[in-house]
């Protein structure tokens, strides 16, 4: 059996070319693979066309589209495409007939042309019935898994003053609201992503200790985590929510957000906040600082969940897709 992944262009993206290659190590002998990386990355029309006709070019027996990229199935064959949705962002983040237009040419047809699909929530699925009305039983939830550099390594707390590593800079990462609610908390916050300049004022209006970094490696993100006592993901709105799973395999306890999928993902391993309310984020902090027994409980609830993200569980479940695709082909 061989599958033909389809990813974004090359070297400008990384997170779903992770996943997959970390579920693509565990196959067996039996399993080949090619990956191809499509060669726009730019919205236009004719950047589109010349991504479709290069997919055709490159078509396999078995096609899975990891992401992003769901108009590229116009030039695969129906019977054999999978299509992997990791959000619906470009449709819940643009208005007008833009979103229309996204809506169309992203969601709805490539839906409607896909032999299957899978999600990687329960809540991308619900979002994607929702505005595609996709049938139910085409879809299946298959989780991201966890990279296999992400292992336990315990830690001593600095209850005095701890680490808070803050995972993303962006809209949706809550960074402003998490700076505000640490205003009166002793400890260092360790940034990674792009800071604003509006972040960067905030950060000095008041007075957090902090460090940034940025554009990291993935052994160095790993050693972020480890140097780390609590990881803040408050997020507004995620399609997943990998950090959760990243800070419980490591044995972190994590703060994130009362919203879906981050409850589902979490799985009742971490500290539940309102994204929208500073108190309540600034409480889960206080909580998680002053309370070694909370901590204990979060973390070990963390290191059960885990084991569902295994790349041997995930590989497999993606493999028994294959099978079938492979069956009625």
């Amino acid at each position: 059996m061989t599958i033909t992944y389809f990813f974004r262009r090359k070297n400008i993206f990384f997170s779903i070319e992770r996943v997959f290659n970390s579920i693509i190590r565990t196959f067996d002998n039996d399993v080949k693979t090619k990956s191809i990386y499509v060669l726009y990355d730019r919205i236009t029309f004719i950047n589109l066309i010349k991504n479709i006709f290069f997919c055709y070019k490159n078509k396999g027996k078995i096609n899975h589209i990891t992401g992003d990229i769901y108009y590229s199935i116009f030039g695969l064959p129906s019977h054999s495409t999978i299509l992997t949705f990791h959000d619906l962002g470009l449709i819940t983040n643009n208005r007008g007939i833009k979103r229309k237009i996204l809506w169309l040419i992203w969601y709805y047809l490539p839906v409607k042309k896909a032999k299957h699909i899978t999600c990687i929530s329960n809540f991308t699925k619900e979002q994607l019935i929702k505005h595609t009305k996709c049938p139910s039983n085409k879809i299946t939830v298959i989780y991201n898994p966890i990279g296999e550099d992400f292992i336990y390594a315990p830690g001593n707390f600095n209850i005095k003053k701890p680490t808070i590593l803050q995972i993303g800079t962006r809209e949706n990462k809550n960074l402003e609201r998490v700076i505000r609610a640490l205003s009166s908390v002793s400890c260092h916050l360790r940034i990674i992503g792009n800071l604003t300049n509006l972040q960067v004022d905030l950060l000095n209006e008041y007075s957090i200790d902090y460090s940034n970094v940025y554009n990291l490696t993935d052994k160095e993100i790993v050693s972020e985590y480890i140097q780390s006592d609590i990881v803040s993901f408050p997020s507004l709105y995620e399609g997943f929510g990998m950090p959760i799973i990243e800070s419980q395999a490591i044995g972190r306890v994590v703060l994130t957000s009362s919203i879906e999928p981050l409850v589902e993902v979490s799985n009742n391993g971490a500290y539940i906040v309102d994204p929208l309310n500073e108190n309540s984020i600034r409480n889960g902090f206080i909580e998680l600082i002053n309370d070694s027994s909370l901590r204990k409980h979060l973390i070990q609830k963390g290191l059960e969940n885990v084991k569902n993200y295994a790349p041997t569980k995930i590989a497999k479940e993606y493999y028994e897709l294959y099978k079938s695709l492979e069956k009625n082909s």
